[in-house]
């Protein structure tokens, strides 16, 4: 929720190149490496909350938001942390790759205006899932109905079927 106040509702170029991507999985390893090097080497079992662990979780916390900030700015665009470098979505890619809600369009009254595809937080090309007549499969939607609200033609729904994921169409810089 802090992302959307910030003032870049929406990055005008597209995605940088796959390779910034890339961080999300170095995070991911980093973090889970110091939940095991602290499990494991150091045998540090938490019992209850203690003001320790409430430090841990401030500082930890600060330091997403500040990252999250900081790259907001730097990139002009308010869904960068998600899009570059939070481990979350490290797993969430796979999982998403299996859901059956997924948002699907009729290529056959889509006027291709574009509106929903220029809308899209997280740059998904999603004017093309519709005019190849599929839903939209890739990993990166954030399910946030977004491109339904703004397609004029009322096109765009959420529909529940079975189909694992394809290929990533990403408006990229």
């Amino acid at each position: 929720m802090v992302l959307d106040l910030l003032p870049y509702k929406q990055n005008k170029k597209g995605r940088l190149s796959t390779k910034w991507e890339f961080m999300r999985y170095a995070h991911f390893g980093v973090s889970l490496s110091l939940v095991l090097i602290s499990w494991f080497f150091f045998e540090y079992r938490p019992t209850g909350m203690g003001n320790s662990e409430l430090v841990l979780l401030a500082v930890g916390n600060m330091f997403y938001y500040t990252s999250a900030i900081i790259l907001a700015f730097a990139l002009k665009d308010n869904r960068a942390f998600c899009k570059y470098l939070c481990p979350i979505t490290v797993i969430l890619k796979l999982t998403s790759r299996l859901s059956l809600l997924k948002i699907e369009g009729d290529k056959n009254t889509c006027t291709q205006c574009g509106k929903c595809t220029k809308n899209c937080p997280m740059d998904i090309n999603i004017l093309e899932y519709v005019k190849q007549g599929k839903r939209v499969l890739s990993t990166e939607c954030i399910f946030c109905l977004t491109c339904t609200t703004v397609c004029s033609e009322n096109i765009l729904d959420a529909t529940f079927k079975l189909d694992i994921g394809g290929k990533e169409l990403i408006i990229r810089q």
